[in-house]
């Protein structure tokens, strides 16, 4: 929106807020690869009513949050506590390797979701854990699962300029959309791809990003796996 374009005019000096406004814009991203700053992924939200209140009433605790350069986003105090007090409401959710039904059941898919985004955007991922089992909703090794207070999800957007997360719900196609606008400073872009494999309880993933310049040239590769061993590790935390 217009106040955004203006943040990011703040941080170059000498270039009017229209050419922003076209750069913020003009950025493009589709199912396998992201150019600039922008971060772009859209998932299935599910269709039971108290899950889709608790994934909407996530998308609009994210929604429009601007982050500056260096700043820190931390998942869980920008939700706040799932409680019923807060308007969340029962659904299912992953408690000791069970499904249980628990508040706030869902917004796991709005995390993995966000965190799926960041990992095309190119920031930092400073505090990421899988669930205990593997989603339906997202490829193996690419979500990204919370609960209150801990596992949590964090990133630094450890780009020059601000970038702001659009958050939101289709309710045409049951799906969760998240964007992360910016400024395209270098035309780099990211690839992502993962390896997966049987283990003797469940599923492992390696995932990998891929930085290439403009011209496609590979800048370098990374593994931002972290910890993505689906049902061989115990959370005594609900996990959502």
């Amino acid at each position: 929106d217009d106040d955004f374009v203006l943040l990011i005019a703040e941080f170059l000096d000498g270039v009017d807020e229209t050419h922003v406004y076209t750069a913020v814009r003009a950025a493009r991203a589709d199912s396998d690869r992201t150019r600039g700053a922008v971060g772009f992924s859209v998932v299935s939200s599910g269709s039971t009513s108290n899950r889709i209140n608790n994934v909407r009433r996530a998308c609009s605790s994210i929604n429009g949050y601007i982050l500056m350069p260096g700043e820190e986003f931390d998942y869980n105090p920008t939700l706040g506590q799932r409680t019923a007090a807060n308007g969340y409401l029962l659904a299912a959710a992953y408690s000791g390797g069970e499904v249980v039904q628990e508040y706030g059941g869902g917004i796991c898919q709005v995390s993995s979701t966000l965190y799926y985004c960041t990992l095309y955007a190119n920031l930092e991922i400073t505090s990421r854990t899988c669930h205990y089992f593997s989603v339906n909703y997202l490829p193996a090794g690419f979500d990204a699962t919370v609960s209150w207070p801990s596992p949590d999800f964090k990133f630094v957007n450890n780009r020059n300029y601000p970038i702001k997360i659009e958050a939101y719900t289709d309710m045409n196609s049951y799906t969760v959309e998240v964007k992360i606008w910016g400024t395209d400073e270098d035309g780099s872009y990211v690839e992502m791809t993962s390896e997966t494999w049987a283990t003797s309880t469940g599923t492992g993933a390696t995932t990998y990003r891929s930085v290439f310049d403009k011209d496609g040239n590979l800048k370098f590769t990374e593994d931002t796996t972290d910890s993505s061993i689906f049902a061989d590790a115990f959370f005594s935390d609900v996990t959502y």
